[in-house]
């Protein structure tokens, strides 16, 4: 039976999340599991310069899909240590609220917090990014920082295409084999893509499946409403915006847009569909590869690390070799594959971008 990419995410994600058997570090590879923590230690100190530029009683920090807590623990610590080089007490007047929709994964989150001894800096909220309308769990609270890590390209999203001139949905069966249909000469009604996603997918490369991110998109902007004055979003995620990202054949694209871990499914995050639907929005965002931003904290160029098997990571160019795959996701990531066509080599790149949103 072929459905809409969204219903197979929403059905199969849903399940894959509230199971209590699910295994993140098992299933994915993420820069929040690196060993060297060179994201989130950047995350810590851009947070950290920016609460000393805008002094408050107490700061308010939200994360939205917290899968173990690994990220949390990392940024905490690492504000701690930054307070004790420069003196100040940011660590202290932090909050930091870890929010999931999964209460399986909410309890591995707080089991590990308590180990790391933030439980009294935390506190835990159940709260679905996916829902259609913004959840009253998080109504009453404004925040100066929110942030997602590989949250949005989990959420249910629709599949479209161009070919001839003309565009079409994808729809996907069970074990993911794809079936296009062609856009008749007026629009369905539930066709899936609205007036602006039939108008960005027409400047699209044609013959390439192109995800539109509607959940998360609308997800955004529910969040965006909850930050405080100054306060900023913060995006971590697998995705594509530069044309340079359309580098690999669309045989091989289409074969590698969704993907299926564990039982669940996720897809690349659009942060072009993304970025404009803030713009309509009156949203300001800005959106840079996610190893630039964090080399800006590193004090030095990074290069790419993915010969630990606990997770993808960065280590200072020049640093321990990279493990140069065929196809790195055969290793569980999600990041592109780095193929080879005869002489030919796609750069070096891992295809992870950071979007920055301001209050």
């Amino acid at each position: 039976m072929f459905r809409p990419l969204s219903k197979w995410m929403e059905e199969k994600n849903s399940r894959y999340y509230q199971s209590p058997d699910t295994s993140i570090h098992g299933d994915f590879l993420t820069y929040a599991q690196s060993p060297e923590g060179l994201l989130t230690r950047a995350h810590a100190l851009d947070f950290h310069g920016w609460a000393a530029k805008n002094e408050k009683d107490g700061y308010s920090v939200l994360e939205v899909g917290v899968g173990t807590g690994a990220f949390a623990q990392g940024f905490l610590a690492q504000l701690k240590e930054q307070d004790e080089k420069c003196g100040a007490d940011i660590f202290s007047r932090t909050h930091y609220t870890l929010a999931d929709f999964s209460p399986a994964m909410l309890k591995k989150a707080q089991d590990s917090m308590a180990k790391a001894g933030f439980l009294k800096n935390s506190s835990l909220c159940e709260y679905d990014a996916g829902a259609p309308i913004p959840e009253p769990a998080l109504s009453d609270q404004m925040f100066d920082l929110i942030r997602c890590n590989e949250l949005f390209s989990d959420l249910p999203a629709e599949m479209g295409v161009r070919r001839n001139a003309r565009t079409g949905l994808v729809y996907y069966d069970e074990k993911m084999a794809a079936r296009v249909e062609m856009k008749a000469k007026e629009r369905r009604p539930d066709s899936g893509l609205g007036e602006m996603e039939e108008s960005l997918l027409s400047h699209m490369p044609a013959n390439y499946f192109i995800p539109f991110n509607k959940t998360a998109a609308r997800s955004i902007l529910n969040l965006r409403e909850r930050l405080a004055r100054h306060g900023r979003m913060d995006i971590f995620d697998y995705g594509f915006y530069r044309r340079e990202d359309f580098d690999l054949p669309p045989s091989i694209w289409n074969d590698t847009i969704v993907r299926e871990y564990g039982g669940q499914w996720t897809v690349d995050l659009n942060f072009i569909y993304l970025a404009c639907a803030l713009a309509e929005k009156g949203a300001r965002s800005a959106v840079e590869e996610q190893k630039e931003y964090a080399q800006r904290f590193a004090g030095g160029p990074l290069g790419l690390d993915e010969s630990e098997k606990e997770g993808l990571g960065y280590v200072k160019a020049g640093g321990r070799g990279r493990k140069n795959a065929a196809d790195k996701k055969a290793d569980g990531g999600k990041s592109m594959e780095d193929a080879k066509t005869g002489s030919e080599r796609y750069r070096e790149d891992d295809f992870f971008y950071h979007m920055r949103i301001e209050a």
